[in-house]
């Protein structure tokens, strides 16, 4: 799902004095979600709001299924509720495994991958828009109050095609540049560094408790990497 799709769905929740607004990608298999005041309401804070009902009512079965990607501040809002949850690799078919296999009913990731396996074998966006729709008529909140209850770490994902990735990890200061910013972010933060599975591109996670950090590295790792020559 592209950035201007968010700004125009933003803009159109907002200026039709929307209750929420979705966003699908191409096959509708993802949706992150817009409330009233026109944030975006990414996968994590998603499954948290599902998780969190099920749970109340109870029908959540065993916990959770999220991936290596999903934000921390999710795993610690999970915690805080004593939602059991497991990692699995990126993709809703490796959620879709690990659900099967521990016979669990709910599993998601950050991009919009929604999985409510009572009610579908596939992640599905209608399914998932209704089911929080659903919740916010039953519980009479908005999206925006909903999402409000978990607090995300601030992150960046920075995308570099495969040549510059390449030239980076074979640059002479790839590990010290790798091993300071793990050092900088200490127990409370992470840098990932993954091949897409969607688009032709390496991506590079960088997340902290602290947004300044965040920028900081962010900023000084893009900056070396658009340096090197092709």
């Amino acid at each position: 799902m592209r950035f201007y799709k968010f700004i125009f769905s933003k803009k159109k929740v907002i200026s039709e004095q929307a209750d929420i607004g979705l966003a699908f990608d191409g096959d509708g298999d993802r949706m992150i979600m817009i409330d009233h005041l026109g944030n975006i309401v990414c996968g994590d804070k998603i499954i948290y709001i599902i998780a969190k009902y099920f749970k109340n009512i109870g029908i959540l079965k065993g916990g959770v299924v999220i991936t290596y990607m999903s934000n921390k501040g999710l795993i610690f809002s999970l915690k805080k509720l004593s939602i059991p949850f497991k990692i699995s690799k990126v993709g809703d078919r490796c959620i879709l495994k690990k659900l099967q296999k521990n016979k669990w009913n709910l599993g998601a990731e950050s991009s919009g991958h929604i999985i409510l396996l009572d009610k579908s074998f596939c992640s599905d966006g209608i399914i998932s828009s209704l089911e929080i729709i659903s919740i916010m008529i039953i519980n009479k909140l908005s999206l925006h109050s909903l999402s409000s209850e978990i607090n995300l770490f601030p992150q960046v994902i920075l995308n570099f095609s495969y040549e510059k990735y390449f030239m980076f990890i074979k640059h002479k200061k790839y590990k010290y540049i790798i091993n300071k910013s793990k050092k900088l972010l200490g127990n409370y933060g992470r840098i990932i560094i993954r091949k897409s599975g969607t688009e032709p591109v390496f991506r590079i996670l960088i997340e902290s408790k602290f947004i300044n950090i965040v920028q900081t590295l962010s900023k000084k790792i893009s900056n070396f990497i658009d340096r090197l020559n092709m």
